[in-house]
């Protein structure tokens, strides 16, 4: 009986693991998802300089926050996301505001697409 509750207890352990990785995620992806906000905010009201270093700042945010990230995630899919926020700046040196425009988006996009990716769904699993 002994060892079906310590069955019992390791089972609960591992379900609370797997739920607070995903509330972590959330948390820090959302928390880059506020940046990036942030930066195409100062870009919509004029003010690149103020952009440009958010911008710069959400890079290493993203270094920051996403550390853990690959204990439970695909490297690919954190690196292709790091390689669009780092054009970022590079893009607002330039001033081009359609591409701008592009890459932030595509930054969003694949920010969301981190956070559903470990979402426990049927189209996760299979």
């Amino acid at each position: 009986m002994k060892r079906l509750w310590l069955a019992g207890g390791i089972f609960a352990a591992i379900i609370t693991l797997c739920i607070s990785t995903l509330f972590y995620q959330r948390q820090q992806v959302d928390v880059l998802l506020d940046g990036l906000d942030a930066v195409v905010a100062a870009y919509d009201q004029g003010k690149e300089t103020r952009a440009y270093e958010l911008a710069v700042a959400l890079e290493d945010e993203y270094i920051r926050r996403t550390r853990f990230f690959p204990y439970f995630m695909a490297h690919g899919d954190l690196i292709q996301c790091r390689e669009n926020l780092a054009l970022l700046p590079s893009i607002l040196k330039d001033g081009d505001s359609e591409e701008f425009y592009m890459e932030s988006t595509r930054c969003r996009v694949q920010l969301e697409l981190l956070a559903a990716s470990e979402m426990p769904t049927l189209q996760n699993i299979l």
